[in-house]
């Protein structure tokens, strides 16, 4: 594996932080989808309840995921830090926004539930990639 300090990344750790990106388009779509407007794609239209608390949990989201595979495409020395610490905030954040439609609060329509039920084992995926590329880096410096 080369050095992320380095300003350089291996394949696996790029395309992760392409998927964080992908990821945090897809929180602010939702994001802004949450304002009540209807958002088209083209090819479909989203139309979700305003929801406040939910456009702000998912911009945070959003941008933290944004940043952190940001770092990751860039090298930075850092980055793999980022990146555990914007899945751990989705992991939650996104939670949070599961009990709340539990709960009735802001409604629960299926496009939102498919978005979460996506999201979140791909923040739980993330999670596992990076603790796997932590160990491997250590490894490497170990050895």
């Amino acid at each position: 594996m080369t050095a992320i300090g380095a300003r350089r990344t291996d394949t696996g750790l790029g395309l992760f932080g392409a998927l964080l990106v992908a990821e945090a388009l897809a929180c602010l779509f939702f994001a802004a989808a949450h304002l009540g407007h209807p958002l088209s794609l083209g090819f479909a239209t989203v139309s979700e309840p305003r929801v406040l608390p939910a456009t702000i949990v998912e911009a945070l989201c959003g941008v933290a995921l944004g940043l952190a595979g940001g770092a990751l495409l860039a090298g930075r020395a850092r980055a793999l830090g980022y990146a555990l610490a914007a899945q751990i905030f989705s992991v939650f954040g996104f939670l949070l926004g599961v009990v709340s439609t539990l709960r009735g609060g802001g409604g629960s329509d299926p496009v939102n539930n498919d978005f979460h039920r996506v999201m979140l084992p791909l923040f739980v995926l993330g999670i596992l990639v990076v603790l796997a590329a932590r160990r491997r880096q250590r490894q490497a410096s170990a050895a």
